[in-house]
């Protein structure tokens, strides 16, 4: 059944019937049954950019339903065409006209509607019970009913319109969190669990060569016209089974995707829009930043230009993939990196093949590795990796900067970030991770084996004297037991940023230069002036360069600068700040 559409001459539908408009979005005609947008990420499954209009059997029996089509398709086009600020990527676009069609189906086979006019407060009503008892996630209800409130502020663009706000009292979010439960996220990779996956990712990777040597021995059989099987053949001569080789190539493309995605922080769609240009000089060890282009949150339909600085094992994982996908790749002429497997078939998507490792591939090939290596109940997601990147990296090394961690995952802004290490399961993290950092500080000061001046001196000298009351030396293993006892008990805590370390304990906490108006610790007022002059910050070795630079920077502003009260702001500083930097030679 065909789609028909009803003219209006001021109208952005006008002509149609004699002329259909052609759009730079959609690949398919404006008449046809089924939809098909112009992918926003070349490499996505076809599918995910397909909307078939008369999807079952109700529907397309029905001639009214060509009706509520004309209406969707109506509305998908002004969304585009007459709202270019708010206009979406083809991505969302598909996710909006799904949306459009459920509701209409909804209110044309429940609640027997013929028309725009038709509908009622009561009809909207019925929809967001239907939702409620869905029991489905906020950004998901948000989505089902963004496309009914357009009906109403799209009026001014629309042939038909509801002619009420459906969400006068409320906006569409509104309604969703109320309606439905909270969204969910991408479990948290455990520490414990990141570093395992990571170290038989990486001694796969080292130990590839007999695999990747099997590989190409296989495809020599398979391509070089051999008359029996290959298979039986390749059995015969190498003593594996071709159905074996396949699994160990999947385990170890898993590998290799572990490695990257982890050790570079990337979306899953950026890996799959590399071309072999951005990884040739990688691979050469001319550069060691990896290219890549970011189009998910860029805020443009061609996408951001990214780089990352990679280490010899990001190099070496790549080296894998492109070994692996050669094949394909001659077979095609694709440049892209992220191709299937020589042993994998290649579905058509129309009248072309699809080369590309789509989601549902990488999802098998990382459940292959971690089958392989005990894991079967956790399945990989390369969202976990980015995750894990910035957990590890806020919480697991004594420096961490927000700001430095928003440019490394391509952020637009620092609201992304926080909710990456704002995680419920942080706990998981926090009483190994932090107790672990702070008895190495703890335990490497006390054993004079770093230097800690400043404020948190103070304290420090404190239990370096409870410590010598035990012993008359300063033996390793007590001043370890001590601290690890301390540690345990949450007597102390330590919060280790760019410009030193804050030691907070429990009756020091209310001396602290940054507290906020509830008592409680502010990251945003952890500022060197007020560092330089709190009781309970502490300076050590590797930080003192920093602070002799920030003495520096203002020395010159007392030397330069004619105005008074900056003058005698930076005066304090150099002073308070020298005070702080002087290495502290007492004995406990």
């Amino acid at each position: 059944m065909v789609s028909s559409l009803h003219v209006n001459l001021n109208h952005p539908l006008e002509h149609a019937e004699k002329k259909p408009a052609k759009y730079s979005w959609l690949i398919s005609g404006v008449n046809e049954p089924s939809w098909r947008f112009k992918p926003h990420i070349e490499t996505d499954e076809l599918s995910k950019y397909t909307v078939n209009w008369f999807y079952d059997d109700t529907l397309e029996s029905d001639p009214q339903w060509v009706y509520w089509v004309d209406r969707a398709k109506e509305q998908l086009i002004c969304r585009m065409e007459n709202f270019k600020k708010r206009a979406l990527t083809t991505s969302s676009l598909v996710g909006y006209a799904r949306s459009l069609r459920v509701f209409f189906k909804f209110i044309f086979i429940e609640r027997r509607c013929m028309f725009l006019e038709d509908i009622s407060i009561a009809d909207i009503d019925a929809y967001k019970q239907c939702l409620l008892d869905r029991n489905i996630k906020t950004s998901t209800t948000e989505g089902l009913l963004l496309p009914i409130a357009d009906l109403y502020t799209m009026r001014e663009s629309l042939q038909e319109s509801l002619d009420f706000d459906p969400f006068i009292d409320q906006s569409p979010f509104t309604y969703a969190k109320k309606l439905s439960k909270s969204n969910s996220h991408t479990e948290t990779l455990l520490p414990r669990e990141i570093f395992f996956v990571l170290n038989k990712a990486l001694k796969l990777i080292k130990n590839s060569d007999k695999t990747l040597q099997l590989l190409d021995s296989y495809m020599a059989l398979r391509d070089g016209g051999e008359k029996s099987h290959p298979s039986r053949t390749f059995t015969k001569f190498f003593g594996i089974t071709a159905s074996k080789l396949i699994m160990d190539v999947n385990i170890l493309y898993g590998a290799a995707l572990t490695i990257t995605f982890l050790l570079t922080a990337e979306r899953k769609h950026e890996a799959a829009l590399r071309d072999t240009d951005d990884i040739a000089k990688l691979l050469n060890l001319e550069l060691d930043v990896l290219y890549g282009l970011e189009k998910k949150t860029s805020g443009s339909l061609s996408g951001k230009k990214t780089e990352v600085a990679v280490i010899s094992e990001v190099i070496d994982a790549f080296r894998v993939i492109m070994r692996i996908t050669e094949y394909k790749r001659q077979e095609s002429g694709e440049k892209k990196i992220l191709l299937k497997t020589p042993l994998q078939h290649s579905v058509k998507n129309g009248n072309t093949k699809s080369y590309y490792l789509h989601t549902a591939s990488i999802y098998h090939l990382l459940k292959c590795f971690t089958n392989s290596i005990g894991l079967e109940e956790l399945n990989l997601r390369p969202h976990m990796f980015r995750r894990a990147y910035s957990m590890l990296w806020m919480w697991r090394y004594e420096i961490g900067d927000m700001a430095e961690l928003s440019i490394m995952l391509k952020h637009n802004n620092l609201f992304f970030t926080k909710k990456y290490t704002d995680d419920e399961n942080i706990w998981h993290f926090m009483p190994e991770v932090e107790q672990a950092m702070a008895f190495d500080i703890l335990n490497r000061s006390f054993q004079k084996k770093i230097t800690i001046s400043g404020g948190a001196s103070n304290t420090l000298e404190r239990y370096g004297r409870l410590i010598q009351a035990k012993s008359r030396i300063l033996d390793p293993v007590v001043i370890a037991d001590f601290v690890d006892s301390m540690v345990k008990q949450e007597e102390l805590k330590i919060i280790s940023h760019a410009n030193g370390y804050c030691l907070i304990t429990s009756k020091s906490k209310g001396e602290s230069r940054c507290l906020d108006d509830k008592g409680e610790l502010s990251d945003a007022k952890r500022e060197e002036k007020r560092c330089v002059g709190c009781p309970n910050f502490g300076i050590d070795d590797n930080r003192r360069e920093y602070w002799e630079k920030r003495i520096e920077l203002h020395q010159k502003v007392v030397n330069h600068s004619e105005n008074k009260s900056l003058v005698e702001s930076s005066e304090q500083f150099i002073e308070q700040a020298k005070l702080y930097i002087k290495s502290d030679d007492r004995n406990y």
